[in-house]
């Protein structure tokens, strides 16, 4: 024999009305509000909330530093000078490019190692790139001297850093020497100087 079990009669406290969703939903149990955080916060591993900081962007660069830009802009200069005189000795002849990339080679270093600015800088610039140019007149003479006469070069090197004053005074009696000098020098300057580089 079976029986029917009997529902159990609802009151007014028990009854439990239909939710929106068509489910059921206790009246005495308050529901939960959930609010979306605010902008710029992430759930912590503790539960809390940690404050994501916006990359700082906007850093400032590093500061200037003379003497790396002198080192650094001294080794390029080094490497533009033999390649000016390699050139210089093979063809026999000048190239005024060459000799502003001895400019640009040194004034480079200064600026984009060093990071340096102002005039101070374009002087020490200009000062090592005249300097690198007196060298490579020497090494020039030095270099055809061994050339046509056969002899050694570091023989030849020798006799052109003694008639030292001779040599740059025949070098310099052609005026298109100074417009060589001049233009590696005046490079430098700017270069070393960050004339060059747009303000930010």
């Amino acid at each position: 024999m079976r029986r029917a079990l009997m529902k159990p009669k609802e009151n007014a406290l028990t009854a439990i009305p239909p939710s929106n969703d068509g489910g059921s939903r206790d009246p005495r149990v308050e529901p939960i509000a959930y609010e979306r955080p605010p902008a710029g916060h992430v759930a912590g591993v503790d539960g809390g909330a940690a404050d994501l900081a916006a990359p700082d962007y906007a850093a400032e660069p590093a500061p200037a530093n003379l003497t790396r830009g002198l080192l650094t802009g001294l080794g390029f200069g080094v490497a533009a000078t033999i390649l000016y005189v390699v050139v210089a000795v093979s063809a026999e002849k000048e190239y005024a490019v060459l000799s502003v990339l001895i400019g640009l080679a040194v004034g480079f270093g200064f600026s984009r190692f060093g990071r340096t600015k102002g005039a101070q800088a374009g002087l020490c610039a200009a000062l090592v790139t005249l300097a690198l140019f007196l060298v490579a007149i020497v090494l020039m003479d030095a270099g055809l001297n061994a050339k046509y006469l056969g002899t050694p070069f570091l023989e030849e090197l020798r006799i052109s850093a003694t008639f030292l004053n001779a040599v740059i005074s025949l070098y310099f009696s052609d005026l298109l020497s100074y417009v060589f000098v001049a233009a590696a020098v005046i490079v430098a300057f700017f270069q070393g100087a960050g004339f060059n580089k747009k303000a930010r």
